[in-house]
Formats: C-alpha cells, sequence, structure tokens
C-alpha cells in the first residue's frame, strides 16, 4: 500500500480530535484510494476507542474542483445543464468505498450520498452495499448509470426510504418501466426528488404514477423537468385519486403552462392530502396576470380542502393586486417574476 497523502494525514489528525458526526469524503486533494479507506478506518477506530457514535451522514465526493470553480460554472451555464465532472475519470474512489463497506455498514446511517462518480462496480453488489447499511435517506447524484436505476433499487426490496434523491447524469426517459419487486417485498419509498432533470417528460411521469411507489409517496419534487401542461393533468388526476397520500409537491419551472396550472391548483384545492404545492416561474409572465390567473386561482381556492401554503411567481407590477389572496384560508407565497431570474427560459426551450 502506498503511503497517506499529505491531505490524508491532515484529515486522520482531525480524527483524532473529534469523531465528525457528518462524514465528507469530498476534499479534492483526497484522491488515493489509500486516503479514502485510511478515514474510514480510524474514524470507526476512533469512535470505538473514544465510545461515541460513529457518523450518521456519509458523503463520497464530488472531486475535482475548487468550491469557487464549482459556484461560477453553475452562475453560467444554462438552466437544467448538466456538466460532466472530472470525478468520472477517477473510478478507484468508489472501489475505496466498496472495500470499506464492512465498517460503515455498521455505523447507524441515516443518510448515504454518492455524488460525481463512475460506476467502477456492478449495480447491483453497490445496491447490496447501501442497502446493508439501512440509510433512511439516500442520494444518488450525477452518476453515470447509463440507464435504469431500478437495477441498483432492487435491492432495497423490504426496506423502507424516507427519501431517495435521483439526480443522476444519465436517466432513462423509461427509467420507471422495469420491473419493481413483488408487493410483499417492495421498497417503501416516501419521498422522490428528480430534479432537476430536463429530460424526465411525461412518459417516465406516467410510468412513476402507475408503480406501487405512487401510493406510497409523501413528497414529490421535480422542479426543473420538463413534464409540461400534459403532465401537469395527470398529477392533477393524481391528486383526486382515494389512494394519493402526497403532502408535499414542488414543480419549480417545470414547463406546466397557463392552463396546467389552474387545473393543477384546482386539483390541488380538492385534494384530501396535499398540505404544500410549489409551482414558482410556470406560466407567470402573464400581462393580464390578475385576469388569467391571480382571480382564477382565488376562486378555485376559497375553501381548499387540505392545502395549506401555495408558492408561485407574480409580475412585480401586480403584487399590490395580488392582495386578493390575504382573504383566503391559507398561505400564498408570491414571488415576483423579477427575483433571482426566476422565469429564465428553461434549457430544453421552455420559455414559462
Amino acid at each position: 500500500m502506498r503511503p497517506l497523502s499529505l491531505a490524508g494525514l491532515r484529515a486522520l489528525s482531525r480524527l483524532r480530535r473529534e469523531v465528525p458526526v457528518d462524514l465528507r469524503l469530498d476534499n479534492q486533494d483526497l484522491r488515493c484510494a489509500e486516503d479514502l479507506c485510511a478515514v474510514v478506518e480510524a474514524c470507526d477506530r476512533e469512535a470505538q476507542r473514544r465510545q461515541v457514535p460513529p457518523p450518521k451522514t456519509l458523503t463520497l465526493g464530488p472531486w475535482g474542483r475548487s468550491a469557487k470553480t464549482a459556484m461560477s460554472e453553475s452562475r453560467s451555464r444554462p438552466a437544467g445543464f448538466v456538466t460532466r465532472r472530472s470525478s468520472h475519470f477517477f473510478p478507484f474512489q468508489l472501489q475505496a468505498f466498496m472495500t470499506t463497506s464492512a465498517i460503515w455498514t455498521r455505523w447507524p446511517l441515516r443518510s448515504i450520498c454518492l455524488c460525481e462518480l463512475r460506476l467502477s462496480v456492478p449495480l447491483e453488489r453497490l445496491g447490496a452495499a447501501l442497502a446493508a447499511a439501512a440509510p433512511s435517506v439516500l442520494r444518488l447524484q450525477h452518476l453515470s448509470l447509463r440507464g435504469t436505476a431500478l437495477s441498483l433499487l432492487q435491492a432495497f426490496a423490504g426496506h423502507e426510504l424516507e427519501l431517495l434523491d435521483l439526480l443522476l447524469g444519465f436517466l432513462s426517459p423509461t427509467c420507471f418501466s422495469g420491473p419493481l419487486p413483488g408487493p410483499k417485498s417492495a421498497l417503501k419509498l416516501h419521498g422522490l426528488i428528480l430534479s432537476p432533470r430536463p429530460m424526465t417528460r411525461q412518459v417516465s411521469l406516467q410510468q412513476l404514477l402507475a408503480s406501487e411507489w405512487a401510493s406510497q409517496l409523501q413528497l414529490l419534487d421535480l422542479s426543473e423537468c420538463s413534464i409540461g401542461p400534459s403532465g401537469a393533468l395527470l398529477l392533477g388526476n393524481f391528486l383526486q385519486m382515494p389512494s394519493s397520500v402526497l403532502r408535499d409537491l414542488c414543480l419549480y419551472r417545470a414547463g406546466i403552462g397557463l392552463e396546467g396550472l389552474r387545473r393543477l391548483v384546482a386539483a390541488a384545492a380538492v385534494c384530501s392530502s396535499l398540505r404544500a404545492l410549489d409551482v414558482t416561474a410556470n406560466a407567470q409572465r402573464e400581462h393580464h396576470w390578475l385576469e388569467a390567473l391571480g382571480k382564477p386561482l382565488a376562486e378555485c381556492l376559497a375553501q381548499p380542502k387540505a392545502l395549506k401554503i401555495l408558492t408561485l411567481s407574480c409580475p412585480e407590477h401586480q403584487l399590490k393586486a395580488a392582495e386578493i389572496f390575504h382573504t383566503l384560508p391559507l398561505r400564498v407565497i408570491l414571488v415576483p417574476n423579477e427575483q433571482n431570474n426566476y422565469n429564465r427560459p428553461m434549457f430544453l426551450g421552455h420559455t414559462d
């Protein structure tokens, strides 16, 4: 085994002072497998020696760029654009992670995040290790799966996830069309984030809402997913189904259009489970915003069944007129169109 790098030695010295609650293996200087393995082993060893709890969250990646460079790139690239990360060229990072799986699968991990990695091990093997750790939150961000994620999630049959964050670099349009585990051993999933994923369109959404997961979801975030007006109609129909238990729905800049927005809010108003709806930056540049959107929404929200919070955009010059929402029995949060460039065009051509 090669000697540890200077960054690895520094990481070990910090561990001898304090065992972290959140272990983040994302330092761009921790590039070699020896460093990663040594940090995980030392963290476990120090926790046992001091008789303190081991980490509760574990993050692997990303590497290769400083925070300043990453921030500069995120500001300059188009909305929804996903760059190819330099860490995809270093497969040993995931191999080292798997080498130490006998250690971190014993930790009471609440959250595991894998970010910007090139998968160098079979999906089934990775899924089995992740499932053995039994996290409540699983985040898979910018991984080069090149296909469906279901082969990885098959290992979670019989497990329960509070939140699954699938921000994948190569998400198939039919990623939910594969066979899910049987009803008796299926993955119990309460929250799903597919944001931002411009390639998640009506086909993927229709398959998701028809899957076994749909009747379990309490949180769904499809921000910057190009579902369009037809996707809004699908979600509206889903909200009116007795089997829906959805409590939080976020559709920030999803291109659902004016009519799609009106239908979705009307469905949310009569849904018995939905508590919060975010439709910021969807068709809210209307010149006649008050007549086209404000008044129709206020009318259908006069007696909401369960909805407590609605967040939507509004032209700045219409904020005074939007006081019609003040008398409604729910909180309406208005975001000015000009604030933070919320309504910039989507990467795939939406202008709403």
